[in-house]
């Protein structure tokens, strides 16, 4: 890595912690500067404003889960089972530090407000993901793991349960635990995608 990218991302995980501590809105450059222990105009050389902060920590964050995707989606496990993992490292990911929910809150903001602004491309991420998700699907059915009557939208659904219960958690951390609900909802998801047992 070039001396010009570990400043970079160097930058960006102080960045991650200030956004963490303070939020997005109550936050200034210098504070990420100080945070870096860099000067402000360092910060600006590599973010010409702080939405492109925001950008790069939602990009970081993707990168860490990008690789994690990757080593479950290269193991031996049911397709099933790989669904289960990747709930389970999205959760893992987010819940190491509580307040990184907060900061993804910010980032789903201002992604859907500005998404150009930010550098945050949530339509393309979710088809991706959504894509991952049917991939894994149709290699279930075809081993005989699925109900035949699931519809389209199922994708969808499996990513949309996982995030819900990840906002009621910000919201209400005393009476939702993120990490070990992330496998709740995917044990309440596999009874309703899995084929039923035959006797």
């Amino acid at each position: 890595m070039s001396d010009s990218a570990e400043r970079r991302t160097q930058i960006r995980e102080a960045a991650l912690r200030v956004f963490a501590r303070k939020g997005y809105r109550n936050t200034v450059v210098e504070d990420v500067a100080e945070e870096a222990g860099v000067a402000k105009g360092t910060v600006y050389t590599h973010f010409d404003r702080k939405e492109r902060l925001l950008g790069a920590v939602h990009e970081g964050l993707m990168e860490e889960l990008r690789a994690r995707q990757a080593e479950i989606l290269e193991s031996d496990r049911p397709p099933l089972d790989k669904i289960r993992a990747l709930h389970r490292s999205f959760a893992d990911l987010l819940s190491r530090n509580d307040d990184f929910a907060r900061v993804m809150l910010d980032i789903w903001g201002a992604g859907m407000q500005d998404p150009e602004r930010f550098g945050i491309d949530f339509k393309t991420l979710y088809a991706e993901y959504r894509a991952l998700v049917r991939d894994l699907l149709v290699e279930a059915k075809a081993r005989g793991d699925l109900r035949e009557d699931l519809p389209a939208l199922t994708p969808a659904v499996l990513i949309g349960a996982i995030e819900g219960v990840l906002l009621q958690w910000v919201l209400d951390p005393e009476n939702i635990d993120f990490p070990e609900a992330a496998d709740d909802i995917t044990n309440v998801l596999y009874r309703g995608v899995r084929r039923p047992e035959t006797s």
